[in-house]
């Protein structure tokens, strides 16, 4: 006489399921985290930011996060907001079209 096959009501397979799937979600998120940090690479690999450069520098880091802020998903309008709190800076708009485009 052969032992029962598990079921889907087996508590093992069920953990086993559950374990698969969060292995499966956390490979996803290195993934994507790992297209952030090499789309994040690239952009300072475009950029001259020079510590002590002034308001270059600002212009340059208020990109950068701009940049950021739009790889989140985040719309033209947050992100204006999000720069004209963080940055005091003038040329924001040009910026923004950098990331955004005219707009």
């Amino acid at each position: 006489m052969s032992a029962p096959s598990p079921g889907p009501a087996d508590p093992l397979a069920r953990a086993a399921g559950r374990v698969h799937e969060a292995a499966r979600a956390l490979v996803l998120g290195a993934e994507a985290a790992r297209r952030e940090a090499a789309a994040l690479e690239d952009a300072l690999a475009r950029t001259d930011v020079v510590a002590g450069d002034g308001a270059g520098a600002d212009l340059d880091a208020a990109r950068l996060v701009a940049i950021e802020l739009a790889d989140t998903g985040r719309n033209r309008e947050e992100v204006e907001r999000h720069l004209r709190t963080a940055f005091a800076i003038d040329g924001m708009e040009g910026v923004l079209e950098d990331v955004f485009g005219e707009g």
